[in-house]
């Protein structure tokens, strides 16, 4: 609708609003999303002054792949979004590592709306045309399309 109105926006990733409820934490943030196939998306965030700063990411890891890094930090963490919810176990044996509830495993309306409004009042609009997506996975359709047996490779030049 932006596109076709011409009005400008404010991009938010899902990270950044799974991240932005933790903003009064005074530990490392890392919002983790379930990305299927026993994969995490994830960033790391710090509090800053009215909300959060993106210091890592965003990845796309194993559960034990986020675990070895938050290890190697060694620094308390808070751990919310549906990916740390479901692979709690696995971060629960973290040392300093707290697992949040069900109540920040989705992001919210209400967080959009407090993080888009001090993202405007900051006046960080753009236009509609200029945002990009972040993929951090190829789609499934090449994923299988590689990985098919017989499939012949890419044509060499003549």
């Amino acid at each position: 609708m932006a596109h076709a109105l011409r009005v400008p926006v404010i991009p938010i990733s899902s990270l950044d609003l799974l991240a932005f409820p933790a903003r009064f934490s005074d530990r490392l943030i890392a919002p983790v999303i379930d990305a299927r196939r026993g994969e995490v998306f994830y960033a790391l965030y710090r509090q800053v002054p009215g909300g959060v700063q993106q210091v890592a990411g965003p990845r796309l890891a194993s559960p034990d792949d986020l675990t070895a890094e938050l290890e190697a930090r060694s620094e308390d963490v808070l751990l919310i979004g549906d990916g740390a919810v479901r692979y709690g176990e696995t971060f629960r044996g973290l040392a300093g590592a707290e697992v949040c509830s069900h109540g920040l495993a989705h992001p919210s309306a209400r967080d959009l709306v407090l993080l888009a409004h001090h993202r405007a009042l900051q006046e960080e609009w753009v236009q509609s045309w200029e945002v990009v997506p972040t993929y951090l996975r190829k789609p499934d359709a090449e994923i299988s399309w590689d990985t098919r047996e017989g499939v012949p490779g890419p044509r060499k030049a003549r």
